[in-house]
């Protein structure tokens, strides 16, 4: 089945495949950490969403689902970029700001920015045409 399929096509379903691996980790920080503010839903609600998105449009390419994938993959790429600044705000409160020990205590910095990045992949994989 998945050897006719383009390069392009298996990009989008290993995107949707991290996008629930990642969601999943998502969720266990924000629920170790009671869901504090409102902002911690977003990826929670967005990363399932992108997941399935992707991995219906693998199967099921149209063009109506990748004009709503564009907008999905958008739209999770900005909420990275306000969970990096978020997670950052959190280990700023901390007492003692950045130092290395609430780096490595507090919210995980980095963890946002995957899911920038695999918006990113996911629409390079869209549009790049190879």
């Amino acid at each position: 089945m998945f050897a006719a399929w383009t390069l392009n096509r298996m990009l989008i379903l290993f995107t949707a495949l991290a996008f629930a691996l990642v969601g999943t980790q998502v969720f266990l920080f924000h629920y170790r950490g009671n869901f504090r503010h409102w902002t911690m839903y977003t990826p929670v609600v967005g990363a399932p969403l992108a997941a399935l998105a992707l991995a219906w449009f693998a199967f099921f390419p149209s063009a109506t689902m990748r004009l709503l994938l564009t907008w999905v993959l958008w739209v999770e790429a900005f909420a990275g970029l306000g969970g990096f600044g978020m997670h950052a705000r959190g280990i700023r409160q901390r007492l003692g700001g950045f130092v290395m020990n609430n780096v490595l205590t507090g919210p995980p910095i980095v963890l946002p920015l995957t899911l920038s990045a695999f918006s990113l992949l996911g629409l390079m994989a869209l549009y790049w045409r190879l």
